[in-house]
Parts: C-alpha cells; structure tokens; sequence
C-alpha cells in the first residue's frame, strides 16, 4: 500500500532522494562534480576555487567591519582622556596659551 509520504517523496522537483544528490557519473549536488557546476557552473572545474575565493572575501570584509567597529567604539572615550589631560597640563602651568591652543585644535582634527 502506497502512503501519502511516499508519493511526496517522488512527486518533488529534487527527485526521491532530495536536493543535492546524484547527478550521475559526472557529480552533482554543491559541489558540482568534476564537469563543473556548484555555485559557480560557468567556471568549469574553477567553479569549486572561484567559490572558496568568493565566500573567503566575505568572511574578510565582516572581519573586518568588525575589528573597524570595536576600534572606533574606543575612540570617543580616548579622545576625551586626551583632552583631560591638556587640560590638567595647561592648568598646572605645563603649557603656555600658545602651545595649549595648537594641541587642542589638532586633538579636534583641525
């Protein structure tokens, strides 16, 4: 007797053994085989690499977003320890008005 699941299992597009399988003597699946396919089919048998070079890039750019992020988080905090600092130095008499000016505009960027 035929149940309903094994007429689903054969009726989908993927065939009964699911997406990704068979593809006979030359491969198939991600992979693509040695005839080419995968991600990337119109490469040939570069396909595989193209794709690793691909998925490599992606994972370099969220690093480094990542690492740009935490290092800039920073920054507001270092910046306002900096300012302290000159002006702790100018109220001691450390600096001169001159000299106390030309630090506090680059520590702005200007």
């Amino acid at each position: 007797m035929v149940t309903l699941l094994d007429v689903l299992a054969q009726a989908g597009p993927h065939g009964p053994m699911g997406p990704g399988t068979g593809g006979g003597m030359a491969g198939g699946g991600w992979a693509g085989g040695t005839m080419g396919g995968g991600l990337f089919p119109w490469a040939g048998a570069w396909g595989g690499l193209l794709g690793l070079l691909v998925m490599l890039a992606v994972l370099g750019a969220i690093v480094y977003g990542a690492v740009t992020l935490a290092t800039r988080a920073g920054s507001d905090e270092r910046d306002a320890d900096a300012r302290n600092v000159l002006d702790r130095r100018y109220a001691r008499g450390e600096l001169d008005e001159e000299e106390y000016e030309v630090r506090r505009q680059w520590l702005r960027g200007e």
